[in-house]
């Protein structure tokens, strides 16, 4: 089921936005001989999935192209691996460019789907990808994209970004019994985004100059395949952690500048408007990052020693990889070993350093070390431990208490809190997964917060011994009125799916004993997968438009899409009125259980 959550140098120019505005380091592309240009930053995205772990993909080229022009503008300098699956919060940059001023009103985007793996929540080995015929996925593919109704007006001296957003809930049918993925890519372009949604970066340093905090890198993908060259910017805000070591401003370009070329970096930042480089907030390089030359476990403590000041076991969920990025494992329990005295355990998005008695129970961690099966030994001096901060949803017990929110915990990132052992987070008091409290410090202000109310924090995880609180909060979200998915799969053997498609629903008669390869659940933040209830018949109607409705034809290998539900249903009827049937289905929308209907935002339905 699919859900609706880093050659040649540049010149560091001092002569002002002009300056900047000609300079040679946007890659080409209609700005040379003094004529005019404009900065065009493109990036990969995704909308949340809690229920893919990974979703590797090629991209080889992406375009955009001028009004009234045939002539494409490329936007990718050579083809890039991206695991869409870890771009749900945000962009990964592919390329920062010069093009010439106008109304870019096409676009598109090409993938090879030759290598592309999937690997679906919980399972250990990768789904069948496959295409919307039912036929393993491979080959390229060039989907054309329409942005007459938003075009990318790129003005002369202006930086804009435009975001190629992979919408999984539209673009996936998954099956989880059969372990087998239906990946037919929908893409909305968004250009100048505005809601705040920041960059990925990664690659290697090519030259760093503290004077005029800059540093020119050769962009990369995860797996280090070279994009080109791209110009970073510093301030005195910009956080930097370098082997793991934290620090601000002038000391951390300092510090970057201290290693050697060819150090890999990963930074988070935004487009500098008016200029043709990046703006970063935070950057991590060397030791602990994706190219820094070491294996890595990625995933969340669900268990450690009980006593503090301990070096491990510690037991992470989660996924592996080598150091060369080539050989992954994932949706597994891992031992990490520890040493207390001189790991180096630290915050995303902070300079203070933290020991391994931070690393608890509900953690988010990253760790660096040397992978042998599913152990990873991190006991070399200065081994980095990376903690991310942690997705808590639940459900609060009532208004917060001063500062002291608490929640009973329905899932800690996409994992179900049983999986923890919360005995061995701490004793003083001891952690209740049901009664979790959460310092949310101000973040409640803002927020009407009563007994029930759904919320998500994104926290990090106290110390073993702290006898405050079980985390402290950098976020506070609200998540009431949050969507429930329906999902139903209807395959030769099992149970019997008859379809009714009339003005404002669509319904579905479900009798006989539901077969192996098939699918009936509802999906929801608070109760996870529940089985999807019969009776009364389960129905499905059109939420206040706009809508994102989409039909496949997997006999004619054809694809409609609608804005208007009754425009669905008009299509389906008349399919059903041939030789198709539903063999596919997933909704997003609000679910009454006392009715069994869900008011539905987008539908996607596959007819066979």
């Amino acid at each position: 089921m699919a859900r609706r959550s880093s050659v040649v140098s540049f010149r560091l120019l001092a002569a002002g936005l002009a300056a900047l505005l000609a300079g040679p380091g946007c890659g080409g592309g209609g700005g040379g001989g003094g004529e005019p240009v404009a900065i065009v930053t493109a990036s990969i995205g995704d909308t949340p999935s809690q229920d893919v772990t990974s979703l590797t993909v090629k991209v080889i080229d992406l375009s955009i192209t001028m009004q009234g022009s045939i002539t494409p503008v490329s936007m990718l300098d050579a083809p890039a691996t991206i695991d869409l699956a870890t771009l749900s919060d945000l962009s990964q940059v592919l390329k920062l460019k010069q093009v010439a001023p106008g109304v870019y009103d096409t676009a598109s985007i090409t993938f090879d789907f030759k290598n592309a793996v999937c690997v679906l929540r919980g399972k250990t080995v990768a789904a069948a990808l496959l295409d919307p015929t039912g036929l393993p996925l491979t080959g390229t593919r060039t989907i054309a994209l329409d942005l007459t109704a938003a075009p990318l007006n790129a003005l002369k001296n202006n930086h804009h970004n435009v975001d190629f957003d992979v919408v999984l809930d539209q673009s996936l049918i998954l099956d989880f019994a059969g372990n087998s993925a239906v990946f037919d890519p929908t893409i909305v372009v968004r250009v100048d985004r505005t809601d705040g949604r920041q960059l990925l970066v990664f690659g290697q340093t090519i030259t760093v100059t503290p004077v005029s905090n800059f540093s020119a890198i050769d962009l990369q993908t995860f797996v280090q395949e070279s994009l080109g060259e791209t110009l970073l910017s510093f301030d005195a805000n910009t956080l930097f952690q370098i082997d793991g070591v934290g620090s601000t401003g002038a000391a951390g370009v300092a510090a970057l500048a201290a290693e050697p070329a060819g150090t890999f970096v990963q930074a988070i930042g935004v487009i500098k408007p008016g200029a043709s480089f990046l703006s970063i907030s935070s950057l991590e390089a060397g030791r602990g990052t994706f190219g820094g030359g070491e294996d890595l476990v990625d995933g969340f403590v669900v268990d450690r020693p009980l006593t503090p000041g301990t070096d491990g076991p510690i037991v992470v969920f989660g996924s592996s990889s080598d150091a060369a990025r080539t050989t992954f494992q994932f949706n597994q329990l891992f031992t990490v070993n520890g040493s207390f005295g001189s790991a180096r355990v630290i915050r995303s998005g902070e300079t203070t350093p933290r020991t391994l008695d931070t690393v608890n129970v509900g953690q988010h961690v990253t760790v660096f070390g040397a992978l042998t099966g599913t152990t990873l030994d991190a006991t070399a001096a200065q081994s980095i431990f990376r903690e991310i901060p942690t997705a808590f949803t639940g459900v609060a017990a009532g208004a917060p208490v001063g500062v002291v929110l608490t929640l009973d915990l329905k899932r800690v990132g996409p994992v179900d809190p049983i999986a923890f052992n919360w005995a061995n987070a701490g004793t003083a008091p001891a952690t209740d997964p049901h009664a979790y409290t959460i310092d949310i410090q101000t973040l409640g202000a803002s927020l009407t917060i009563g007994s029930g109310t759904l919320l998500r924090a994104f926290a990090f995880v106290a110390a073993v011994d702290d006898p405050n609180f079980d985390a402290k909060a950098i976020a506070l979200e609200d998540l009431t009125g949050a969507p429930t998915e329906l999902v139903l799969h209807d395959r030769a053997a099992g149970f019997v799916v008859v379809t009714t498609a009339a003005t404002g629903a669509i319904s579905f008669n479900v009798t006989g004993v539901q077969g192996t390869d098939e699918e009936a659940t509802l999906t929801d933040l608070v109760n996870g997968v529940q089985p999807l209830p019969l009776t009364p018949d389960p129905q499905i109607v059109g939420d206040v438009g706009p809508l994102v409705l989409t039909l496949h034809h997997l006999a004619t290998g054809t694809r409609e899409s609608f804005t208007v539900f009754d425009d669905l249903v008009t299509a389906l009827n008349t399919a059903l009125g041939g030789t198709e049937t539903v063999r596919d289905v997933v909704a997003t929308g609000d679910y009454d259980v006392g009715t069994n209907v869900l008011t539905a935002s987008d539908v996607t339905i596959v007819l066979q």
